[in-house]
């Protein structure tokens, strides 16, 4: 029922906007501003899944007691679990898809770009203070050189 009234909000917004018209289905797809709706349908999708799971350990232990002799309660047990396992899998997954579209991916001239200022700025910074270090260690030694042979 809320999935319907959710199907139903995202049409009347697209016939609002203009974008379809009157006899139209709901689009494939989704869209950015549709989130909004799924997630206030996320917690009641989930709670029915795991009113789903719930299901699922309560017949495994019906279908475990010694009185029980039918092989439809293990089955349903089964059946309940792997429509748990589906669903919730689908909605993480959707769910995960979502979120990375929020936070778009660095390409990898925008992921190394800040390593590669980084590193020259570093570089430039070491080679300015080994050349005024090797410039400093040079002189000393041919001040050095030049008061010894002043000397002899």
């Amino acid at each position: 029922v809320l999935q319907f009234y959710y199907q139903r909000g995202c049409l009347y917004r697209l016939r609002a906007l203009g974008e379809t018209h009157d006899m139209d289905i709901t689009i494939e797809g989704f869209h950015r501003w549709m989130f909004h709706g799924l997630s206030f349908l996320v917690p009641f999708l989930l709670v029915g899944y795991l009113f789903q799971l719930y299901n699922a350990y309560t017949l495994w232990q019906l279908a475990h007691v010694s009185t029980t002799h039918e092989w439809q309660v293990m089955v349903l047990a089964i059946i309940f679990f792997l429509l748990f396992l589906g669903n919730i899998l689908t909605t993480l997954s959707v769910l995960r898809d979502k979120l990375r579209e929020k936070t778009p991916p660095l390409t990898l001239r925008q992921k190394y770009q800040s390593l590669k200022t980084f590193l020259s700025t570093n570089y430039h910074r070491r080679s300015r203070s080994f050349h005024q270090f090797g410039y400093r260690q040079e002189k000393e030694q041919t001040d050095n050189i030049d008061v010894t042979s002043k000397d002899d």
